[in-house]
């Protein structure tokens, strides 16, 4: 049996969270193992959980979605950071990208599909 790949979601909007959660736990390949609502409890947990892949919403309260995944890729270089915001990425800013995420999407486009281009560990 192959391991499951460990998904932690990020969002302050409950609603979004709960939906994203239950988007990966539709997928059999896929363990949710953490959520959390703002960018500090993010660090703190994923450190601890060290999960392969972050759906981090880009603006939080506080810290950022993309201050988060600096320091989420500083303590854990092997965890994958994938972007996600309701907004268009022509919309954000210009150095979005150069927090070391592997990637974005619109959380709209987000799908059962879509997750499994993006969070398998041989995706690019």
């Amino acid at each position: 049996m192959t391991a499951r790949v460990g998904v932690f979601v990020v969002d302050d909007q409950e609603i979004f969270r709960q939906a994203a959660a239950s988007l990966v736990r539709s997928i059999d390949e896929f363990e949710l193992v953490g959520e959390a609502a703002d960018g500090e409890e993010a660090v703190s947990l994923v450190r601890d959980i060290r999960p392969d892949f972050v759906l981090m919403d880009v603006r939080l309260p506080g810290m950022t979605g993309v201050e988060a995944t600096r320091a989420i890729l500083r303590a854990c270089p092997g965890t994958r950071v994938l972007l996600v915001s309701t907004h268009e990425r022509a919309d954000l800013p210009d150095d979005l990208m150069d927090c070391g995420a592997s990637g974005f999407e619109r959380k709209q486009d987000l799908t059962v599909d879509l997750l499994l281009r993006r969070l398998r560990p041989d995706a690019a």
